[in-house]
């Protein structure tokens, strides 16, 4: 099994504690480790991370550094972008068929702000049908303003990109690259989700539908419901008593405040690392003036009708103890 993940400095425990979950749930399987990095993450880093795979005598860790500020200039990377915690490492999947060996066909890609439950077989034998990706929905898959924004229309669907079964060689094949960055270069006041967006976009109709139990995401726990519930009410029901993937997409553990249902996984493993007593980080409170002016005039032009208004739903979760 060939599984990439992708970190800067930011990032560098979250990864080093999903790694841990995946050998601790995947101890029979020879799994390669292909972790990508920039200048950000220093040797020192880069050790603890390879100390999380080396005492598994069936897992390796191979690591390939890019140059960081190659992807500076990428979409939505500057201080419009709300989300402080999203970087420029963001886009490195998008590169992958320059980054891997020529020889890897097939990777599982995952994001750095998950943990892995249990073993990840069954999604790596999934037939990609000459697919170039194995897929799962997005819990926003729903919002209309993706498809007004990437322009296809709403029933080719729109899916989470933190996790990915990547039929490499035929990214390769069909130098899906090349779509990337054309993209990016032509439409890049279209997108606001960075990779995903892009992804989104070159995949509309290229894309194989995995379970949800695969990429069970932060908003199906949410009491509000905006997702097509009825599409995929079995297999969220499923997913909220025992999921195989849970990705932390919006709620952090190890960000003070996290009150997600299931953030004791994360700890569950953390305590097992070297990072088990690192401090929670401090919750941003601040935000720069302009974001702020920026908001409140989106806000009053919601209000008065000019634009369509957000999703009226609110992160309060189910009880997870009464599944």
């Amino acid at each position: 099994m060939d599984i990439v993940v992708c970190t800067d400095k930011n990032y560098v425990m979250p990864c080093g504690v999903m790694l841990y979950s995946i050998c601790q749930n995947n101890q029979d399987v020879d799994i390669t480790f292909h972790i990508v990095i920039d200048e950000s993450v220093n040797p020192s880093m880069q050790n603890s991370l390879g100390n999380v795979v080396f005492p598994e005598s069936s897992k390796k860790v191979q690591f390939y550094t890019v140059n960081g500020n190659g992807y500076s200039h990428l979409p939505r990377l500057d201080e419009t972008n709300s989300k402080s915690y999203i970087t420029k490492a963001t886009y490195y999947p998008l590169y992958l068929t320059e980054i891997l060996p020529k020889n890897i066909d097939k990777a599982l890609f995952l994001d750095c702000d998950i943990i892995v439950r249990h073993s990840l077989k069954d999604l790596w034998n999934t037939d990609l049908d000459n697919y170039s990706v194995g897929v799962v929905p997005d819990v926003g898959e729903g919002v209309i303003d993706k498809y007004n924004r990437l322009r296809y229309p709403p029933s080719k669907g729109y899916f989470n990109s933190g996790v990915l079964l990547i039929n490499l060689k035929k990214w390769r094949d069909e130098q899906i690259i090349v779509k990337f960055v054309e993209f990016m270069q032509n439409h890049s006041d279209w997108i606001k989700l960075h990779d995903q967006d892009v992804m989104n976009k070159v995949f509309c109709d290229d894309k194989l539908i995995l379970p949800i139990t695969n990429n069970f995401q932060e908003g199906h726990l949410w009491n509000d419901i905006f997702y097509d519930y009825w599409k995929y009410e079995k297999q969220v029901l499923a997913a909220r008593k025992d999921p195989v993937v849970i990705h932390y997409t919006d709620s952090k553990p190890w960000v003070e405040g996290c009150c997600h249902p299931f953030k004791n996984e994360f700890f569950k493993y953390q305590v097992n690392t070297e990072w088990a007593h690192t401090p929670l980080i401090k919750k941003e409170h601040t935000h720069k003036i302009g974001r702020t002016i920026k908001k409140s005039i989106k806000q009053f032009f919601r209000y008065i009708g000019i634009i369509s208004p957000l999703p009226t739903y609110s992160p309060k979760y189910i009880d997870v103890e009464n599944l």
